[in-house]
């Protein structure tokens, strides 16, 4: 997508596939969307053999910031008829749930040991007195990994459940996965 839209810019051709991904894209003169190998040879050969359109002022505004970001707007306006629809498929509920979640689990100590877990490396230790804990954690999930790989491709399930026991161990043993604050998840 930048390349495309650096080549339009400046005012070159862009032979790119006629994919909905591009549709942004066919607006523009000097853009030739092909659908097949022939088309694209076509294309290119047409490219090759003539000279690109300059762009319109109104074309090129196309490629402003202050354009991009109309376009953002307008693509995350959500109607009156879709708002309706999100209501009763209770939707905002979910969402909302959702993002508790997201923020229950990713604060403190536990946010620390998911995004150590999730490989985050030195960002993860954002609370930083709980270091020494998640390298006891990534130590046993690594022991575990290597136990399990070692036995080779067969065990892959048993891979996945010594590793996810050996996290809830490590959060149960913790307490920080069931803490009074969040209930029960």
């Amino acid at each position: 997508c930048t390349t495309t839209a650096e080549a339009l810019a400046m005012g070159k051709f862009a032979i790119i596939p006629a994919h909905p991904s591009n549709s942004f894209f066919l607006q523009f003169p000097n853009c030739l969307p092909y659908q097949n190998k022939l088309e694209f040879a076509a294309n290119l050969r047409w490219a090759l053999e003539h000279e690109p359109e300059p762009l319109s002022p109104e074309l090129s505004h196309q490629f402003t910031w202050q354009a991009a970001t109309d376009r953002f707007i307008a693509a995350s306006a959500i109607t009156m008829r879709e708002e309706r629809i999100r209501a009763k498929a209770k939707k905002s509920r979910i969402d909302d749930r959702i993002a508790a979640f997201h923020i229950a689990v990713s604060k403190g100590k536990r946010g620390d040991v998911v995004r150590a877990l999730a490989g985050a490396g030195p960002v993860a230790q954002q609370s930083g007195k709980w270091k020494p804990y998640i390298d006891g954690i990534k130590g046993r999930v690594s022991d575990a990994i290597e136990t399990v790989a070692s036995f080779g491709q067969d065990y892959t399930f048993w891979l996945f459940v010594v590793l996810f026991s050996s996290i809830l161990y490590a959060l149960w043993t913790k307490n920080a996965l069931f803490s009074p604050a969040l209930g029960s998840i």
